[in-house]
């Protein structure tokens, strides 16, 4: 798979033009994983940010010493949805844990150092970028929200 032909179908890079798409295409790479896979945990160093491209990813709230369950899923993300913000954001932690909920996963992701660097160099890819980003994260504060609500007070 070409990246950036890949890439130019998220909702998050729609807004960018070709030779912007380009740029940030480069900064991405492809990775496979298969089922029950962890590609990161809560609390790790954030390096990359992530997009689905096959298979769908669960997002877990991993509990201390107990082995991860599916019980414990806050969201799923499928093809074309975008994860791992944290990777952008101070203070680079992971929130939640990520693990391949598929037979097979393929992501393409993101080195933050390679972005950031990109977003230096051109100032509008990187308000173009993050602009559509926050939508993601407020969309993520909105999901969060609903479960929240939902809970038993006790």
């Amino acid at each position: 798979m070409i990246v950036r032909d890949f890439l130019k179908n998220v909702n998050i890079f729609k807004v960018l033009s070709n030779d912007q798409l380009d740029a940030i295409a480069d900064s991405f790479h492809e990775k496979e994983y298969k089922q029950g896979d962890k590609l990161f945990g809560e609390g790790e160093q954030a390096s990359h940010f992530w997009v689905v491209a096959e298979g769908r990813v669960d997002l877990r709230f991993d509990l201390p010493g107990r082995s991860t369950s599916t019980k414990t899923t806050i969201s799923t993300r499928s093809e074309l949805m975008v994860f791992g913000w944290s990777g952008l954001v101070p203070p680079y932690k992971y929130k939640l844990s990520a693990y391949c909920a598929t037979k097979s996963l393929k992501v393409v992701r993101g080195s933050r150092d390679s972005l950031t660097a990109l977003f230096h160099e051109n100032p509008r890819v990187g308000y173009l970028f993050m602009s559509n980003l926050i939508k993601v994260v407020g969309e993520r504060f909105q999901q969060m929200q609903a479960l929240t609500s939902l809970m038993p007070i006790s």
